[in-house]
């Protein structure tokens, strides 16, 4: 099985969903009837090991700008328990972290993991590609 962090996209909207899972194959089993693969394209972004997956999923998240202008509920790095808390109680969270800078730890650890998955094969075009099909779609959807 595959751990690292993936990313399923509506062939019709070209809106995405970024995921974190330890089997990503398995994983992929539950999304399919949410996201059918006739209708969504299935692929893995990077490979990583566990303790990484937090702060690459959200990475790539922020890449992809698939919380804003995707299916992602959250801005990732959390399990899905942190999606059904109660609106006040994610309002009370954001608030908090709002304006608080990362420390030089986290930054140091972010750097590592975007160092080592922009080192894989082929990862810098799958999100150049990735990136300029979401500024497409965000300028059909302006105009």
């Amino acid at each position: 099985m595959t751990t690292g962090i993936y990313k399923i996209t509506c062939k019709e909207t070209r809106q995405c969903y970024i995921g974190q899972s330890k089997h990503i194959e398995r994983r992929w089993t539950f999304h399919h009837k949410r996201f059918p693969p006739q209708l969504f394209n299935y692929e893995i972004l990077v490979t990583c090991p566990v303790a990484d997956l937090n702060e690459l999923e959200i990475l790539m998240i922020e890449t992809f700008d698939s919380h804003a202008n995707g299916f992602n509920k959250t801005i990732g790095g959390t399990s899905i328990k942190a999606t059904h808390l109660p609106a006040e109680s994610r309002a009370k969270i954001s608030a908090a972290k709002k304006g608080k800078p990362r420390t030089p730890e986290q930054r140091a650890r972010i750097s590592a993991a975007t160092k080592a998955a922009m080192a894989r094969p082929g990862m810098k075009e799958k999100i150049s590609e990735a990136t300029k099909a979401a500024m497409q779609n965000l300028k059909k959807e302006k105009n």
